[in-house]
């Protein structure tokens, strides 16, 4: 909740600076999706721009996960460090590799003595996009500002225009580096918080 309450007082402080904090449309069906889950039991906060994500995984890496979370020192890729989420399944599952039988997830999953050969993982994460940095290229947003924090080496983004924060997160659209799946990045693991595992079979 401290995430929740620091960036709550964050964006109350630029509307009240008359900053308009930008929406970011999502596809319903995930949101559908997630509601057929039982995942409304708080609802989303959409003046924080809250709403629900997936994040493919590999089997080693789930009972980390659920553990402590999704660590953003440990994730990297073409848009820098963070935790790389997206609102299209068939993109996370191209991170995803089956589950072979390791004995500590069987266990924790399914119970003692359990095995599941096969399976693949996927979190649907509760996640704070707050004021996002829009881009095509990872270099500038889409009003031409630099997506980076100086110096920052690709960790933090950079600050928003007429406000006395960052962004807090980037958004990836479609029509420069990536063709088929919007990427969306958090470089702060706290902002996003797995609320549901699917297992299942491809």
């Amino acid at each position: 909740h401290t995430a929740r309450q620091v960036l709550g007082s964050k964006l109350r402080g630029a509307r009240g600076r008359s900053l308009q904090v930008p929406t970011v449309p999502l596809r319903q069906e995930l949101e559908d999706a997630a509601r057929a889950l039982g995942a409304f039991t708080e609802p989303l906060d959409k003046d924080l721009n809250e709403c629900f994500l997936m994040h493919g995984t590999k089997p080693e890496h789930v009972v980390e996960i659920l553990t402590t979370g999704l660590n953003e020192r440990f994730s990297g890729g073409m848009f820098g460090h963070g935790v790389y989420l997206a609102e299209d399944s068939t993109k996370c599952d191209q991170y995803t590799t089956e589950d072979q039988g390791d004995p500590v997830l069987a266990s924790g999953l399914y119970g003692a003595g359990g095995q599941q050969h096969g399976v693949c993982y996927m979190f649907v994460c509760r996640t704070l996009l707050g004021w996002p940095a829009t881009t095509k290229d990872g270099v500038l947003t889409l009003d031409g500002d630099a997506v980076w924090a100086a110096g920052a080496n690709q960790r933090e983004l950079s600050r928003v225009p007429g406000a006395r924060f960052e962004h807090t997160s980037l958004v990836v659209e479609l029509g420069d580096k990536i063709v088929r799946f919007r990427e969306f990045i958090l470089t702060h693991g706290d902002r996003v918080h797995p609320e549901f595992l699917l297992a299942y079979e491809r």
